[in-house]
């Protein structure tokens, strides 16, 4: 019987394994020798049979059989193969989360987040424009159309506007998608960030999470549904979800200024991070 004994890398998934070699195909079994050279394997040693102690000698088993603590693997029950298998796996997981420590989330959402920025800013102002305009001002039809033509992209016409959308859903998604990789890289230093502006975007960033992503997937769909000629009240049930209308008649516009500002403050804030530092 050997143990096998994981170790978790430092660098990818990368395990010694001078002792895997003195070990034949047939012991390892159907995974064969590939997947035995990414493992430690140390043979345990012989039950002392002239021992009148079986108490000791089980314990001294245990101690020469030493496993990782973040993966446990139980030597009852599990053969050589399925040891392997069972290690195969969290060796994958350990891979995975050592190549996303190594992505630069950072770089790329600052990459994406000007060209994204400039049409979120325009749909936040103009998405407010109609709906505080008609709430607050009571201004007339023409302007409320006009605010809602560019809210929508309706003045790309009906094709290009759906793709429009489409193409801005998806880029906030990406941005939220970073924002939330990098937040959970900073979770522990969350509220001490060197900058005023940092803190802010990420205290931002994490107010508009979900009511963002929201907005997206509606807006997106109600497009869908107007340009099929789509039932009123599915476009009423779209458009209570993307205005905040389920908080009631009467707090939609508030939900609507509440997220337009603060697509617009998260907006300053992550340029006043991208401004170059002053000598």
């Amino acid at each position: 019987m050997v143990a096998l004994v994981p170790r978790k890398p430092t660098n990818g998934c990368v395990f010694p394994a001078r002792s895997c070699r003195d070990i034949s195909d047939a012991e390892i079994g159907p995974l064969g020798r590939e997947a035995a050279t990414e493992f430690v394997v140390i043979p345990s040693p012989p039950p002392d049979n002239s021992s009148a102690d079986t108490g000791e000698h089980k314990k001294a088993s245990k101690k020469n059989q030493v496993y990782n603590k973040n993966i446990p693997l139980k030597k009852i029950g599990l053969t050589l193969r399925s040891q392997f298998f069972v290690s195969v796996i969290a060796c994958k997981k350990f891979e995975a989360l050592a190549n996303l420590e190594k992505m630069n989330f950072r770089s790329f959402h600052r990459q994406v987040a000007p060209w994204i920025g400039i049409a979120l800013v325009f749909s936040a102002i103009t998405g407010m424009a109609f709906r505080l305009g008609r709430s607050w001002f009571n201004i007339n039809s023409n302007w409320s159309g006009f605010f809602l033509s560019l809210h929508s992209w309706g003045w790309l016409g009906d094709r290009f506007s759906l793709v429009a959308l489409t193409i801005l859903a998806i880029g906030v998604f990406l941005l939220l998608g970073s924002a939330v990789v990098m937040l959970w890289q900073t979770r522990k230093k969350l509220f001490r960030a060197p900058k005023a502006a940092r803190l802010a975007h990420r205290l931002l960033g994490l107010a508009l999470l979900l009511p963002l992503a929201l907005s997206a997937i509606t807006g997106v769909a109600y497009r869908v549904v107007e340009l099929n000629d789509g039932s009123d009240e599915t476009l009423d049930f779209l458009m209570d979800l993307h205005a905040g209308g389920w908080l009631g008649r009467g707090f939609s516009p508030y939900y609507v200024a509440t997220l337009g500002l603060a697509v617009l403050l998260s907006s300053f804030s992550g340029w006043q991070l991208r401004r170059p530092k002053k000598n």
